[in-house]
């Protein structure tokens, strides 16, 4: 078996065993079905931890309401080397606390910051949040996605998104002059 396998199945395991010593109901499923070792074939932990991340998913956009919230994007690579994006969502909660949570990651074919708004909004559409509750976004250091997202995820008149621009142009321009961001070829 490969060592990068078995070291997440005795992950898995370890997770299980946890959550089995502080909830009373998996607990009691772990003792009568651990001797089959049925939670430990790789469909089934497939199974639980999608239904693990939907609960989760689920839970945080119930604690978001109908509230605003604002997005966290970041791309990078899996082992596999395949372009990949994860997306975060930052709003306030009922108690009045800033929370950030995981949302999701989404494999991208290209980071062109079309490709990454089609995701973004694939991933928004998928757990029913509208981009009109949609308040501000970040970024990595990605030039494309902070050079071109801002403006076309942003909705309204034409006025709005040229002030849009020009603010976002005296961003960039005054990043440039301080060394916050470099120019050149191949930076994209």
């Amino acid at each position: 078996m490969n060592l990068k396998v078995q070291v997440i199945k005795e992950i898995f395991l370890e997770l299980l065993q946890f959550l089995g010593v502080h909830n009373e109901s998996i607990n009691e499923v772990m003792q009568n079905t651990w001797k089959n070792c049925k939670l430990t074939h790789p469909d089934i932990q497939k199974d639980m931890v999608n239904a693990i991340a939907h609960e989760t998913s689920k839970a945080i956009i119930e604690d978001l309401g109908n509230g605003f919230f604002s997005i966290l994007v970041n791309k990078s690579r899996d082992i596999s080397v395949k372009e990949q994006m994860a997306l975060v969502l930052r709003y306030v909660n009922k108690q009045g606390i800033i929370i950030e949570r995981f949302l999701g990651i989404v494999h991208v074919a290209s980071t062109t910051a079309l490709s990454l708004k089609c995701a973004i909004e694939g991933l928004l559409c998928e757990h029913n949040l509208s981009l009109s509750r949609l308040r501000r976004q970040g970024y990595d250091e990605a030039s494309n996605m902070q050079d071109d997202i801002n403006v076309t995820v942003v909705r309204g008149s034409c006025k709005r998104q040229d002030a849009l621009r020009d603010a976002q142009f005296a961003k960039i321009k005054e990043d440039l002059e301080n060394g916050v961001r470099r120019s050149g070829q191949g930076l994209n």
